[in-house]
């Protein structure tokens, strides 16, 4: 059943106020958004199936007419200390089935419990994993909220060590400065119906440990020779300031990348697969995935046989 925009924003703003705080313990937390997951199930032309490679979860989606060369690796969102696979399993399946792409997501290790760089080891062996079945060229990188920081993480680790990069990334939501200098991160305190200063500094410090916020924060890298990328943020979060200047500081660096600014929706909002916008945005990154396997008409003239002699 679809819901509004209108429907779900009060929700949202009770689940920041009595889950999503600086008092509510984690586990709670995950306790909370593992729960709310059952309630939007996956589509049912996608088999979903869970598995376990070296000690990682994973979950799988793939489609009806999966495209046997193409994948994504998606990083769920949650603040480095909460969410999971199967809490995005939704939007798995719905991503799955509009880039008809076998779609891999993992249980990558969650703050305080694994600080950093925890999950950015879990991100790397993963992509490492996928590496034995597809081509860089054959992979898209995804991650939602904190799942984008760390695929952004990613691809600066990927890059350093001499890897193969994907061949695209897609970053929704992103939280890419955990040092919250944004000035979104003020501005917007009041129109951001899911995320709260105090929260997030909580989360960053838990991933952080006893390093500095800022010093992990992969919005302030060189971007050199990184791959196209799609950025989607809301104009009413904390977080949107992290996905302007992200933009900018790609563009910089000489990376082909769209930022799209969303009107009218939360934090994360394509997580809540049953909101008309969201199925909006999945189609923008369908659109997106499509774009980077298709190749470009030729620019090259036209052959024209000269005068027979």
């Amino acid at each position: 059943m679809d819901l509004t925009v209108e429907t779900i924003r009060p929700f949202m703003r009770i689940a920041k106020a009595l889950v999503f705080n600086a008092r509510t313990p984690f586990r709670v937390q995950r306790r909370f958004v593992d729960a709310m997951a059952t309630l939007v199930k996956p589509p049912p032309d996608v088999t979903m199936q869970g598995l376990v490679l070296d000690g990682i979860q994973q979950l799988t989606a793939t489609p009806r007419g999966v495209q046997p060369h193409r994948a994504v690796l998606h990083l769920h969102g949650g603040g480095y200390v909460a969410g999971s696979a199967s809490s995005h399993a939704a939007l798995l399946g719905e991503l799955a089935r509009t880039t008809r792409s076998q779609v891999v997501a993992p249980d990558y290790r969650l703050a305080p419990e694994h600080p950093y760089p925890a999950a950015l080891d879990d991100a790397e062996h993963c992509y490492h994993h996928l590496l034995k079945r597809f081509s860089a060229q054959q992979i898209v990188l995804m991650g939602v909220s904190a799942g984008g920081g760390l695929g952004l993480a990613t691809l600066l680790r990927l890059r350093e060590r001499r890897y193969p990069l994907p061949r695209a990334f897609v970053a929704v939501s992103p939280w890419v400065d955990l040092s919250l200098s944004g000035s979104s991160n003020r501005a917007n305190a009041k129109t951001d119906a899911v995320l709260s200063h105090a929260w997030l500094s909580r989360a960053a410090a838990a991933y952080a440990g006893f390093r500095d916020p800022r010093e992990i924060s992969p919005l302030f890298a060189d971007f050199t020779h990184l791959p196209p990328t799609l950025i989607q943020v809301s104009e009413e979060e904390l977080l949107k300031d992290d996905s302007v200047r992200l933009e900018h500081h790609l563009s910089r660096d000489g990376v082909s990348v769209t930022l799209r600014l969303w009107p009218g929706v939360w934090h994360a909002w394509i997580v809540t697969t049953n909101v008309p916008a969201a199925r909006e945005g999945l189609r923008e990154i369908a659109e997106f995935v499509e774009s980077q396997f298709t190749p470009a008409p030729s620019t090259a003239p036209a052959h024209h046989p000269g005068p027979a002699l």
